[in-house]
């Protein structure tokens, strides 16, 4: 029983402390790559070049979308690869304002896809 109360009490300390702190959101960074950091179009390899940031530079994270920052430095603005971006800053949210943030960006959805599977009619429970 005392270990049952000692795994209750932990587990309610570290979600009252991720409550109270809030989320951690990259505010600025500096590029890590040292032949340069290419900058996107969108979050991805399929989109063009718009530009290089070289090794050093400091950025300002707009958002977050997946393992893609959207940045800024200068008049320069697109999407490089967190890897190499070195945050350096971040500000803390509450959770209501963290759910207004956008983190993920969905492209494009395919019901074709191989992973979709098609569903069999005879198995829904049909209402009246």
């Amino acid at each position: 029983m005392k270990k049952l109360n000692l795994i209750f009490l932990t587990g309610f300390l570290a979600l009252a402390t991720l409550v109270l702190l809030g989320a951690q959101i990259p505010t600025r960074g500096i590029v890590r790559a040292n032949s340069g950091l290419n900058v996107r179009s969108g979050p991805g390899t399929e989109y063009s070049d718009i530009g290089t940031l070289i090794n050093g530079t400091d950025v300002q994270i707009l958002e977050v979308s997946g393992k893609w920052y959207k940045i800024q430095s200068g008049a320069m603005q697109g999407y490089s690869f967190g890897k190499y971006i070195e945050v350096t800053e971040y500000t803390t949210v509450n959770e209501d304002e963290a759910a207004k943030r956008p983190y993920s960006t969905l492209r494009e959805t395919n019901p074709n896809r191989p992973e979709v599977r098609k569903i069999d009619p005879r198995i829904i429970p049909q209402s009246d």
